[in-house]
């Protein structure tokens, strides 16, 4: 009996020894938990959670050794057979134990979920920053892009706005060159149709205000006459009193003939000392008392030249346009009459439809 009061001691203490240590590892284990809860309540960080598991772990691997230790001390105890009292709460205790354990696990495996999913979180939110950071990257890429071509468009507006200056210039420049080209155009023009001695309208002049008058005699019928005009003994002029005498006379007559001249009256040199009148919507006889104002206009008028005054007189050919003749015919029937007044003593008018066709001369020819 002595040996079975020994062995049920014996049990009993170290029952009471294996409750001992399993409640003491269970505390230990709530309270590395309930230490880091708050931790775990703030939100955990990767390092947080490595001291964690580190501590879990360690605490695990001692409750291991000791259960080691214990269950190799009540391997006795494990027997089925073996049926204490004390070896149920040592059972109960290493339940709470594997209990704690799994708890322990279980939370964390929470945490580690946690963690993890606000490292998700936290990984997304930072993709989402970059995407946006890219695409402001896009942005301001595409501003600098569109300063670049607006910087470019506005030096190709102020090039285009100097070149277009410089086509002004030169158009303005061009233009003024033409104006005086054409100028010198016209006025050569005008000289082509002006005698330089007289500035009188020349011969090509006459002939152009001829072909006016004749378009408006067929237009109306209404007449038009010419008076041809001879200065009188204008060779004797030039032999005695030289060539400049003979050119201050003819400016002379030019003038006077211009001073009397109505506006609608042509008046011009021929050539030589003969002078003629267009004279527009005028018939025969009123162009001869024309001739004859323009004949006592130049006999009333003298050159004084040095210290000699040189007459001068005038001869008259007055003939009036048919219609249907051409200018020659005109300037041919004036000058007759013209040479009419040569031959009949010069200083007078003669109107060729006032002489006789047996006194016309068949081939006339201008007195000096």
């Amino acid at each position: 009996m002595d040996w079975v009061v020994g062995i049920v001691v014996q049990c009993f203490v170290l029952g009471l020894i294996g409750w001992f240590l399993a409640r003491r590892n269970d505390s230990a284990i709530r309270n590395a938990l309930t230490v880091q809860k708050p931790e775990q309540d703030k939100g955990l960080d990767s390092a947080q959670v490595c001291n964690l598991l580190a501590t879990a772990g360690k605490t695990l691997s001692d409750h291991s050794e000791k259960l080691g230790s214990f269950e190799r001390s009540l391997q006795f105890a494990n027997d089925p057979q073996c049926d204490f009292p004390a070896l149920g709460g040592i059972r109960r205790a290493n339940q709470c134990a594997e209990q704690a354990i799994e708890t322990t696990i279980a939370g964390l495996v929470a945490a580690c979920d946690d963690l993890l999913s606000e490292e998700h979180s936290s990984l997304e939110a930072f993709q989402e920053t970059t995407i946006a950071i890219d695409t402001a990257r896009e942005g301001i890429k595409h501003g600098e892009l569109l300063v670049h071509i607006a910087c470019t468009l506005l030096d190709m507006n102020r090039e285009l706005r100097t070149e277009h200056k410089t086509v002004q210039n030169e158009v303005a420049a061009g233009k003024d060159q033409i104006i005086h080209l054409l100028s010198r155009a016209s006025s050569a023009e005008q000289l082509a149709r002006v005698d330089t001695l007289t500035e009188l309208p020349n011969r090509r002049a006459l002939e152009e205000a001829f072909t006016q008058c004749e378009k408006v005699q067929d237009q109306n019928g209404q007449p038009f006459s010419l008076i041809l005009l001879d200065i009188d003994h204008f060779k004797a002029v030039n032999d005695t009193f030289g060539h400049a005498a003979g050119d201050a006379l003819l400016v002379l007559v030019a003038r006077i003939l211009r001073e009397n001249c109505k506006t609608a009256d042509f008046a011009c040199r021929v050539g030589g000392e003969e002078f003629a009148v267009l004279l527009p919507r005028c018939a025969e006889q009123p162009a001869k008392f024309v001739a004859e104002r323009y004949r006592h206009e130049i006999e009333s008028a003298s050159l004084h030249y040095g210290d000699r005054e040189i007459a001068i007189t005038v001869s008259c050919g007055v003939a009036q346009a048919i219609p249907g003749k051409p200018q020659a015919n005109l300037l041919k029937r004036a000058d007759t009459a013209l040479y009419t007044a040569k031959t009949r003593g010069r200083n007078q008018t003669c109107v060729h439809g006032d002489l006789a066709e047996s006194q016309e001369p068949s081939v006339p020819k201008m007195a000096p």
